[in-house]
């Protein structure tokens, strides 16, 4: 219950997680990009 609580006061752990995953993935695109160029 807590922790349930806790995530519902605290939305912006999940978007940071999801923020820092779309910057990774991007990051990697762009590696490739740059490493076929």
């Amino acid at each position: 219950m807590s922790d349930k609580k806790h995530d519902q006061e605290n939305p912006l752990k999940r978007y940071l997680g999801i923020a820092l995953f779309l910057v990774g993935f991007l990051m990697l695109g762009m590696a490739i990009s740059g490493y076929f160029n």
